[in-house]
């Protein structure tokens, strides 16, 4: 099964219009693949943060958040790579997750775990 990440450390220095992205909460308590079909049912995908600016907004509709949020980067375990749910890889976290021990990447959880989540609309 996915193991699925839902808090981002490290910042990639990916290059991003964020301009045309935008942020929002999804309504109620989902598992990764229910925040995933959601996002997508709006024609939307879950959350990818790329850039700073990207963090930046983020965190603008999420600091006053009390609990793990989902977002869409994933552990794919048939490739044992980190990748965001429009399928890109994340080159950042080469490595399986570990609990306590991950400096990219920290917090996973089953993919089964009710959470709240974040959509993405834009671009990219």
């Amino acid at each position: 099964p996915f193991r699925t990440i839902v808090v981002l450390l490290f910042l990639g220095t990916h290059s991003n219009n964020s301009s045309e992205l935008r942020y929002y909460m999804g309504q109620g308590l989902l598992t990764w693949e229910g925040a995933q079909t959601a996002c997508r049912a709006d024609g939307d995908d879950l959350a990818r943060i790329l850039t700073q600016e990207d963090y930046t907004a983020f965190q603008s509709i999420t600091e006053t958040q009390q609990y793990d949020l989902w977002i869409g980067l994933y552990w794919k375990t048939s490739t044992r790579m980190w990748q965001w749910s429009n399928g890109d890889s994340f080159p950042y976290c080469v490595s399986e997750p570990q609990l306590g021990a991950s400096n990219c990447c920290s917090l996973t959880l089953a993919c089964a775990a009710l959470r709240q989540y974040v959509c993405q609309r834009g671009k990219n």
